[in-house]
């Protein structure tokens, strides 16, 4: 009678040692979710060029960072994945369009629409202004901690913008485009190209 309700004792000890520890799993799990995720973000960048542009061939083998994009499309300027304006005198694109037709862009900005002796691009100007404006306010609720000295501080506007343009598209256009993003203070402009293949 004794050795079966030591045997039963036992049996209960033993079953209750070996329950699994969920909370631990579930910690390694996540922390290996954190560092997928982490190498994840730092190798691809995501950019939204558009399909109706060709970009211009580079060797350089620097990737650009993620940041804002500007695209300067055959029919217009678009900021933030939103379209900011229109090109003026735009070709009419026939319906249906007839074998062999080419869309060819203006590039062209309506005076009303520039500032600064003709500059300074104003629908632009005022999105990227909004954009700064809220990546201030909320770089202006975060904290960054420095490892080394452990001093708190708050992280400051960069003013990164990718720039990704047609190959056809004119000097004087992209001048017009930098000039109103120093204006906006986006100091720091990155230029998109395809990757060159060495023969």
């Amino acid at each position: 009678m004794r050795s079966s309700i030591k045997n039963r004792r036992r049996r209960h000890r033993i079953k209750r040692d070996f329950d699994l520890q969920l909370t631990s799993m579930m910690d390694m799990l996540i922390i290996m979710v954190v560092f997928l995720l982490k190498s994840y973000a730092t190798n691809s960048v995501a950019f939204a060029t558009s399909s109706n542009i060709k970009l211009p061939s580079s060797t350089a083998e620097e990737i650009p960072a993620d940041s804002i994009n500007l695209v300067v499309e055959p029919t217009g300027i678009m900021f933030d994945n939103e379209k900011v304006m229109d090109f003026a005198n735009l070709p009419v694109i026939p319906s249906p369009a007839p074998a062999g037709f080419t869309f060819t862009p203006t590039y062209e900005i309506e005076s009303r629409h520039l500032a600064d002796y003709g500059r300074r691009i104003l629908p632009l100007y005022d999105a990227m202004v909004k954009s700064r404006q809220k990546a201030e306010l909320m770089m202006s609720k975060a904290v960054v901690v420095d490892p080394t000295t452990g001093e708190r501080s708050t992280p400051k506007f960069q003013g990164v913008v990718i720039i990704h343009a047609d190959k056809s598209v004119k000097f004087d256009i992209l001048r017009k485009i930098m000039y109103t993003a120093g204006s906006a203070e986006f100091k720091i402009f990155k230029l998109v190209a395809e990757k060159k293949e060495e023969a």
